[in-house]
């Protein structure tokens, strides 16, 4: 099979420069000021992670003007943009207007979750309550109701990128004030990914059977913090 540039592979066609750069179908990026993340096609869902983080964001594409591509997480807003051509921004909180991001070669497949017994879905609510009570500086309690041995990875997988709505909430002025406000994390199980607050508790609702695009990413968590 002919190796295609980024520009193909996202868009489905050549492009009319003539650049013939291989891109993998799971790629590392390398951004301008020096996040590393993987974006991963291989497995149905887009994923991406930034390599500093575990948080794995389930992308949806969207078409945008002159041509791009902009791929949105769960909240409505864009982690990246590629262009035609084969150029990528990638999106963050220290860089929301955008830095650009470059090829770094393949990476391997990112892992999603692991078979995780009681004891151990314990120990991640432990961690992130831990995480969250640290980051505002007051105790927030992690729950969780109607586990099973199936949905246990996802329950643990929820609650910690939960707690990482804490940690970014944490880091802002207005966001800090707004999460202290929370004294409890509930997961539960449903039908519809979601995340909403309840008074003073965050009530996470996740579907086993969608994997980790059956739970809300961090900055829908924080969105539902910020209410």
């Amino acid at each position: 099979m002919p190796r295609q540039n980024l520009g193909e592979a996202l868009f489905g066609h050549k492009p009319d420069d003539g650049r013939s750069a291989p891109t993998p179908i799971i790629a590392r990026f390398q951004s301008e000021d020096g996040a590393a993340f993987i974006l991963d096609r291989s497995q149905g869902p887009i994923l991406f992670r930034f390599e500093a983080s575990h948080e794995v964001w389930v992308l949806t594409p969207r078409r945008a003007g002159r041509g791009d591509l902009i791929y949105l997480d769960d909240a409505g807003q864009p982690l990246l943009r590629a262009t035609r051509l084969g150029g990528m921004t990638v999106f963050t909180p220290e860089t929301p207007t955008g830095s650009a991001a470059a090829l770094a070669g393949r990476a391997p497949p990112i892992r999603t979750l692991s078979a995780l017994s009681a004891t151990g879905l314990l120990q991640k609510l432990t961690l992130a309550s831990a995480r969250a009570s640290r980051a505002v500086q007051k105790l927030v309690t992690f729950d969780a109701e109607d586990v099973t041995t199936d949905s246990a990875p996802l329950f643990a997988d929820s609650a910690l990128t939960a707690a990482e709505a804490f940690v970014q909430m944490a880091r802002q002025v207005d966001g800090r004030a707004k999460a202290i406000r929370i004294d409890r994390v509930l997961l539960i199980q449903g039908d519809n990914s979601d995340a909403r607050r309840q008074g003073s508790q965050i009530v996470i609702t996740i579907v086993p059977d969608d994997g980790v695009a059956g739970r809300p990413s961090s900055a829908k968590v924080a969105k539902a913090i910020a209410r």
